[in-house]
């Protein structure tokens, strides 16, 4: 990839525009300002095993939310009900929320180069720890899951992170140049390797335990928060946030014109 200019491109949610060095550019994939963007499916709907409540899908849905987002005026908001299932190894539990379906043509495209690709990443928000049945137990971890053309679902996932449960704001981020960042989709499978040359879309995020999580009865109702999903090829995604206003000074409503970086 080129060497950076002074002015990054920048992107609207699910697309891309560049202000300057065109082959420099970032995605923001989704804001959640304007639309619910590429996650309007109800993670009821996907492999989601062992946390959810089948029988109530009413109650595991995506909403935008205007309370308290991370960035501009809406989030989303991921609701979930535990159906008090039993999980026993090497089983885990795990909320597969899927972008655009789960269908490749229906998300924003990156391609992974033999330069710097930079970092992909989004903002979370999810409760404190408490105990079974009623609420999510510690340990709750964070990953992105990756279609790449050709392959479909058996492609490449970011290494699962541990989530901050504390209420708050939070950027979980993959480095897309460190192959330790990356492995395969679990409960799926893949190589977990990021290609040169490669296309590539978001097939989902995943909220999950590790393999071998041994728990009895989830019961409980959850809200699960998602803000400022992007692909920053200059550096971190944290610097794609824009300041407030910063809209309003170029005249290009819609495009994530200055950055900041916001600490986790």
């Amino acid at each position: 990839m080129s060497v950076r200019a002074s002015v990054l491109g920048f992107a609207v949610a699910g697309g891309l525009v560049t202000l300057a060095n065109p082959a420099s550019a970032a995605i923001i994939f989704d804001d959640f300002n304007t639309s619910i963007g590429h996650f309007a499916t109800s993670p009821i709907t996907s492999t989601t095993t062992n946390i959810l409540k089948t029988t109530t899908p009413h109650s595991n849905a995506v909403a935008r939310s205007t309370v308290a987002p991370f960035e501009g005026t809406h989030s989303l908001d991921v609701s979930i009900q535990g159906g008090g299932q039993t999980v026993v190894s090497p089983a885990f539990p795990r909320i597969r929320l899927l972008s655009g379906g789960g269908t490749p043509a229906n998300n924003t495209s990156f391609t992974t180069t033999a330069g710097i690709d930079g970092f992909i990443g989004y903002y979370y928000k999810v409760p404190a720890p408490g105990t079974l049945p009623g609420s999510l137990p510690a340990g709750l971890q964070l990953t992105i899951n990756l279609d790449a053309a050709g392959t479909g679902a058996s492609a490449d996932a970011g290494i699962a992170k541990n989530a901050i449960m504390d209420g708050q704001w939070h950027l979980v981020e993959w480095n897309l140049d460190n192959p330790a960042d990356w492995g395969p989709f679990q409960g799926v499978g893949g190589d977990g390797v990021l290609t040169n040359g490669e296309t590539h879309t978001i097939d989902s995020i995943y909220f999950r335990y590790p393999t071998g999580t041994t728990w009895t009865g989830y019961t409980g109702t959850q809200t699960l928060e998602l803000d400022f999903f992007a692909l920053n090829d200059a550096g971190s995604v944290a610097d794609l946030v824009p300041e407030p206003g910063s809209f309003a000074v170029l005249g290009l409503a819609g495009l994530a014109t200055l950055a900041r970086r916001r600490r986790n």
